[in-house]
């Protein structure tokens, strides 16, 4: 099973959050698949209704369900790579039987589509590792923030817990730190 958005033609990003919610996977009300933008751009241009099949479909985007994707990803690319070679080695076999210089010409075109065609996901992967890494860039600044609050909020409690001990004679119990 493929997973790519019918809307855009691009592969779903594997369990996408918050954080990318223009390009997480999202069923609609007639159980189709798309990017969450992808299916709004196109409800607001042809209306309420699913691309696909035409259904009366809710303009209230609350109506999407957001789905999480899983698979192997080594298993798709060979899935994918399979493809691509099936469909070549097809037009290779018809054309080792045709007269050479027809033969060559409509290889040399099956090999240019071939290279298109790995140029275009070469690209697309490329932009796709783009926006994880970027993404990934995004997290680990909340992280250092996170961190920092942290330091902030265990400190303000040490100095809680140090004032109560004073002000009471009593040890206050602390709760084991994750």
């Amino acid at each position: 099973m493929h997973h790519i958005c019918t809307g855009c033609n691009s592969p779903f990003l594997l369990d996408s959050d918050s954080a990318t919610a223009g390009v997480e996977a999202v069923v609609t009300t007639c159980g189709h698949v798309f990017h969450r933008d992808c299916v709004e751009l196109l409800v607001a241009s042809r209306g309420a209704k699913c691309p696909l099949c035409s259904s009366s479909m809710q303009r209230n985007a609350g109506k999407l369900i957001k789905i999480y994707l899983s698979y192997d990803e080594d298993a798709y690319d060979h899935v994918l790579l399979r493809d691509v070679q099936n469909e070549t080695a097809k037009e290779k076999k018809a054309l080792d039987e045709q007269p050479r210089p027809v033969g060559l010409e409509r290889r040399r075109q099956l090999l240019h589509d071939q290279h298109t065609f790995n140029r275009n996901q070469v690209t697309d992967l490329l932009g796709h590792v783009a926006a994880v890494e970027s993404f990934a860039e995004l997290y680990k600044e909340h992280l250092e923030i996170i961190e920092q609050e942290m330091e902030i909020v265990e400190d303000e409690y040490e100095q809680l817990k140090r004032q109560l001990q004073n002000s009471t004679g009593r040890a206050l119990h602390t709760p084991p730190a994750d």
